[in-house]
């Protein structure tokens, strides 16, 4: 039990008695501005704790082979793009923007290897596509045709697909080690401390501004990457979705705040959030017992609290109801 990373968040009391403890890891951080060095400002746990990554991933995946993507599919736009970094909730629009990439680049339902599920709309029919990884598979099958290999075998760890990612997350921590584990989706995901996932979406929410000095050369890509994640935060996630509400409710009411939010299996969550003052927090919440909408939005609106910055709509997160007494441990 004392190996365990988690320590307590946050607890609701009701009354004065303690109803529920909420474990897990937070990791909020920032960049030392005269020494570019990463400065925690919360460490809940340890924040070298290594996680798999899972979906909060897929800003890197994409970012990794943007480029080339872009380059090559000339015909594919913006929206399309978006989507391949989603955890998408199988509604109408992402369906009908699956079907354009395939339609577009030559594939098809068939090509991809990811679990048949049925749709959010429609239980009788299971598909691939459905899948809310769908459009990650999509740019892993697409770099396989632009590097001229059989789109059969995409799924192998050991492809130049992965490559590029291996090297962006190498930047990200240079202590970073290839070893992968096989995602949900049936995908090679990789593992990175809680520090690092939070500083990656800080450097995701400043375009870049706020990164160390390695990561110079991907600026480009990682404006592009923050820009897509911003203009289409229904497309990467869908309807309840916090990270699409967090992402839409902050980017649409304030010019001077920039977000990008990414949830993540089994109780992850990562937002990155930029200030036209150029000050900004990543920030990593990982939850023991796995996701949970309410406990994330609580534990996100204190950070901002903490850090005076505006807060989220209620109606959007659904707060815990307002009586109930919270403690933080942080």
């Amino acid at each position: 039990m004392n190996s365990l990373p988690w320590q307590p968040i946050f607890s609701i009391k009701r009354s004065n008695i303690v109803e529920l403890t909420v474990y897990g890891l937070l990791t909020v951080v920032t960049i030392d501005k005269d020494s570019l060095a990463l400065k925690p400002l919360i460490s809940l746990g340890d924040p070298k704790t290594k996680l798999w990554t899972r979906s909060i991933l897929k800003s890197a995946q994409l970012a990794s082979n943007y480029e080339q993507l872009h380059s090559e599919f000339t015909n594919l736009k913006d929206r399309h793009f978006a989507l391949m970094m989603a955890s998408h909730s199988a509604q109408s629009q992402h369906l009908e923007i699956l079907n354009e990439i395939m339609e577009l680049t030559g594939l098809s339902d068939n090509d991809l290897l990811c679990p048949k599920v049925s749709s959010k709309d429609d239980n009788s029919v299971v598909k691939a596509s459905f899948h809310n990884c769908s459009g990650k598979h999509l740019s892993f099958l697409l770099m396989c045709k632009v590097l001229n290999l059989d789109v059969k075998k995409y799924l192998d760890p050991d492809l130049p697909i992965y490559d590029n990612l291996k090297k962006l997350l190498a930047l990200i921590n240079p202590d970073f080690l290839p070893e992968c584990t096989i995602d949900g989706c049936n995908i090679p995901n990789y593992a990175l401390s809680a520090s690092d996932c939070a500083y990656w979406y800080l450097v995701l929410a400043s375009s870049g501004r706020l990164a160390k000095p390695n990561l110079i050369a991907y600026q480009g890509v990682i404006k592009e990457i923050s820009r897509l994640m911003q203009l289409y935060p229904y497309i990467i996630g869908g309807n309840g979705r916090l990270d699409s509400s967090i992402m839409n409710d902050y980017n649409e009411k304030s010019n001077d705040v920039c977000v990008v939010a990414k949830e993540g299996a089994d109780g992850l969550l990562a937002i990155g959030v930029y200030r036209s003052n150029h000050d900004g927090l990543g920030i990593l919440i990982k939850l023991a017992s796995g996701f949970n909408k309410q406990y994330m939005a609580v534990i996100f609106q204190e950070v901002l609290n903490r850090f005076n910055y505006d807060k989220i709509r209620d109606t959007e997160i659904d707060l815990l109801a307002k009586h109930l007494e919270r403690e933080f441990y942080f």
